[in-house]
């Protein structure tokens, strides 16, 4: 062989081996748009993905249908990817993965705690698994991908991680310790792709590892959560708390329509699978234990469960949020879709397959029927679960022929109720013609149940009639009633309120009750996520807090305490100060990007986020801004402006719901809302002074900032109406100011944190019960306030709705002919609330240590502590 043929076999030798290297670059189980150094991945990282692009989850699914031959019964257990679905050319990573995870959650989470016996975090796992759901999500799909694709492909990952550990069902069975059972109708899921990363401890290195924005990802979840204001989100959070303790816990609610990432989460749990009847009659049979009554339903409803797992922060509890979900037809939902009948249909549904659950589980532990009160507690969060006290003892009496006393000191034992809404329990009813109709064995219990009270007061108070009729678990009216909140005081062991102020209104309205001893009612305060609302909602103010009184605030709220003394450290207030200015200037980018508009740093920001609706009344709060954009309008070297310098404090008022309610007066709202933004933003005279934005459905995802910029919390419903809402608290742990209505829950607050930072305004509830039975003239406050009627005249005249005096006027006749939630009577108590909030604000010093000292009062109002309440009481 000659040199010259010599260089030619080299050449084709190289060209072969660049041929066949760049043909297993391409074949890489890591996906070129997720390398690192990209163009793609930049893009990616950078949340620049148009949003036509994305990949609609019913298309991921039928492709991974197609492409894995799932029938269809199976597909709905989709985009969770099991290693058994999964192609041969995988296998070797599933076997990988399972070989690296343990019966913990600590197979993907690390520790250096040496008491934890969790293994150590396998990096090489947690990457193979995602490319995994990753590739099995994009197969037949464009190569380029979405932030909703890698949302998927995170969560089918922990799904699928989820499953290898010991089935959570099995950790409450070992758990000596009593498991917590919450029964609530409607629970919206949080965030959980988030809060899984943060509490399995891989935030950090999924991000560096994987070369993902999961910003991004975080903020198309948020997006997606439906309104989390109240009950629903305290549960969660309870559950994530829980689990960090490592109680045992299960969550149960009704399923309802959300968004695809949420229900990515859900597993089907075919086992649990319970039937729930109505209707028919019952019969008495005979038998080797006796007589025994039977309920023959003539109908049987199949109800599913779907599980979601919740893991706990840097442990190895985890809670399940079990939803039942029932598949009636269309039509028949859209008939029964207002009336009672349907509305209790739904509600027993609830309460018999939890009841069933958890009977269920206690029997699998291998333990005797008898000791269900040993194993479990059944906590009802709402009046209309009551019926779960009953379903128990049924099933206790008829399927499982215990005595009357045995299985009434068992029901007693188990079922605990914290009453949120005061006057939606104190009326809840339920009609004995519809109980008798639907479930007939059920109102012959339920009147026994009534026959041997009333004949235990009878002993105890003789011929006091009245106080018999009072305490009748049956309301003998022209249409006779089940009086839940009655049913609760007679049948739990525990009855707590969420406030000192509703806790003595409770005993007073159910005096009798407590004066019998059949009860005792205790005051059990909400608590929110201190983990969700700031670790995560607020990192920046989160690290300052680490750096300075370490991280043992994060499970142990009681450390916000040291941050009293740091309130007069000069360097800190200065750093809080900071904080707060980043994570505004932060805000104040993304309206920018998305709008071009300019928000002032300087100005206080005034935040109201609740649902759109009269009973929020952000009326009220809009006739303050039109107050202030009428007092900017008047020439500054007026006598006016001179007595209230403190009036020209700039403000960027932030409205972030959007309207929930199809009435017509919260429609009126909204589109007066957007009028008023319009106009003033527009207006070159208020420029930087007053601003108002209206977040609108794509901007949900930043809520959790709001909680971060929020110099000022609104809280402002009449203090008469059942304000149920963990808002002001959010806002309150991040150091915000709050100005509020005297409703139980705002006294709550205010006696917690001080009134330093709580500024109360208006009515009292009795006054404003009484003006409400007056019949109140709204058009009074009208005429004898100027700067009232000043505003009211703006909006009537279409000063708002460019000289389109039509517009609005339905809503200046309503508001001016009936105001139902007297937002005229508390105007003015309110307009000088404001004024006094402007002037503190001046002295931002003064101000600053205000927030510092809020937030180390908060620990109280923390999940984590109403937990270790729970632990004390609930569960000794």
């Amino acid at each position: 062989m000659n040199f010259l043929d010599f260089l030619w076999l080299l050449l084709l030798l190289l060209l072969g081996m660049a041929l066949l290297l760049a043909k297993q670059k391409t074949s890489s189980p890591s996906s070129p748009s997720l390398s690192r150094s990209s163009s793609k991945q930049k893009a990616i990282a950078k949340n620049e993905m148009p949003l036509e692009r994305e990949i609609e989850l019913s298309a991921i699914q039928n492709s991974l249908i197609q492409s894995l031959e799932i029938s269809p019964t199976e597909s709905r257990k989709l985009p969770m990817q099991d290693s058994s679905f999964a192609p041969d050319k995988t296998e070797s990573v599933s076997q990988e993965l399972a070989k690296d995870a343990a019966v913990s959650l600590g197979a993907i989470a690390a520790t250096d705690s040496t008491t934890d016996q969790r293994p150590a975090f396998s990096i090489k796992a947690f990457k193979q698994q995602f490319f995994h759901s990753l590739s099995l999500l994009q197969k037949d799909l464009p190569e380029s991908g979405s932030a909703q694709i890698y949302a998927i492909a995170l969560i089918s990952m922990f799904r699928s991680c989820f499953l290898k550990f010991q089935h959570p069902e099995t950790l409450l069975g070992q758990s000596k310790a009593r498991t917590v059972a919450e029964l609530t109708a409607n629970i919206v899921m949080p965030p959980l792709l988030e809060i899984s990363l943060m509490n399995l401890d891989v935030l950090d290195r999924t991000s560096h590892e994987l070369g993902l924005d999961l910003e991004a990802l975080f903020r198309r979840e948020e997006s997606q959560i439906q309104d989390e204001t109240g009950l629903s989100s305290l549960i969660t959070d309870y559950l994530e708390a829980l689990a960090a303790s490592e109680v045992p816990a299960i969550g149960y609610g009704i399923c309802t329509p959300s968004s695809e990432i949420s229900d990515a989460w859900q597993i089907e749990h075919s086992e649990a699978i319970v039937k729930v009847g109505f209707g028919g009659n019952t019969q008495l049979r005979g038998g080797e234990q006796g007589y025994r009554t039977r309920w023959l339903p003539s109908e049987q409803i199949e109800v599913v469960p779907y599980d979601v797992f919740i893991p706990g922060y840097r442990s190895n509890g985890i809670s399940i949020l079990r939803q039942w979900k029932v598949n009636l037809p269309v039509e028949r939902v859209k008939t029964l879709e207002s009336n009672e009948e349907n509305s209790l249909k739904q509600h027993f549904i609830l309460a018999s397959s939890s009841v069933q659950d958890i009977i269920r589980l206690h029997l699998a532990f291998g333990a005797a029927i008898e000791t269900l009160h040993e194993r479990f507690i059944l906590h009802l969060n709402d009046a209309t679960s009551a019926l779960a006290i009953v379903e128990l003892m049924r099933l206790l009496l008829d399927e499982y022929a215990l005595e009357w006393q045995q299985a009434w000191r068992t029901t007693q034992t188990i079922f605990s109720c914290t009453v949120h809404h005061l006057e939606l329990t104190l009326n809840n009813h339920w009609s004995i013609a519809t109980l008798g109709r639907l479930l007939p064995r059920h109102l012959e219990l339920i009147y026994e149940i009534n026959r041997r009270f009333l004949a235990e007061v009878e002993a105890k108070h003789q011929n006091d009639i009245d106080r018999i009729r009072r305490m009748s678990l049956i309301s003998e009216t022209e249409a006779r009633s089940l009086r839940t909140a009655h049913l609760i005081c007679v049948s739990s062991h525990t009855v707590n309120s969420i406030s000192t102020v509703q806790t003595r209104l409770l005993q007073h309205a159910l005096v009798d009750f407590e004066q019998h001893d059949c009860i005792k009612f205790k005051t059990a305060v909400n608590g929110i996520s201190s983990r969700r609302y700031l670790l995560r909602s607020n990192t920046r103010l989160a690290n300052l807090l680490t750096q300075r009184i370490g991280e043992t605030w994060i499970t142990s709220p009681q450390a916000f305490d040291r941050l009293e003394a740091l309130s007069s450290d000069n360097q800190f207030c200065s750093n809080w100060w900071q904080v707060k200015r980043d994570n505004k200037q932060a805000f104040a980018s993304e309206i920018y990007q998305q709008t071009g508009f300019v928000i002032n740093l300087n100005s206080l920001f005034d935040v109201q986020a609740a649902p759109i609706h009269e009973n929020q009344r952000q009326l009220l709060n809009l006739l303050h801004i039109i107050t202030l954009y009428a007092r900017l309008k008047i020439n500054s070297n007026t006598d006016t402006i001179q007595r209230f310098t403190h009036r020209s404090v700039p403000r960027t008022c932030i409205f972030s719901e959007q309207v929930v309610s199809d009435r017509p007066i919260a429609q009126f709202i909204n589109r007066l809302i957007q009028s008023i933004a319009t106009i003033i933003n527009d207006d070159a005279d208020v420029q930087g002074r007053l601003q108002v934005i209206v977040l609108n459905e794509k901007q949900n995802y930043l809520r959790p900032l709001l909680y971060a910029v929020a110099d000022l919390s609104e809280q402002i419903p009449l203090a008469t109406q059942a304000d149920f809402s963990l808002n002001a608290l959010r806002f309150s742990l991040n150091g915000a100011s709050t100005i509020a209505t005297q409703t139980p829950n705002n006294l709550q607050l205010q006696q917690t944190i001080g009134a330093k930072s709580v500024f109360l305004f208006g009515l009292t509830a009795s006054d404003a019960e009484q003006l409400s039975l007056k019949s109140h003239d709204p058009r009074h406050y009208y005429s004898s306030d100027p700067e009232l009627r000043q505003a009211i005249d703006l909006i009537a005249s279409g000063y708002f709705s460019y000289k389109d005096s039509s517009v609005f006027s339905s809503l200046i006749d309503w508001l001016l002919s009936d105001d139902p939630n007297l937002i005229l009577a508390d105007y003015r108590s309110y307009i000088d609330c404001q004024e006094r909030v402007s002037k503190l604000y001046q002295d931002q010093k003064t101000w600053t240590r205000n927030a510092i000292s809020t937030t180390a009062h908060m620990h109280p109002l923390c999940a984590d502590r109403a937990i270790s309440k729970y632990q004390d009481s609930l569960l000794t």
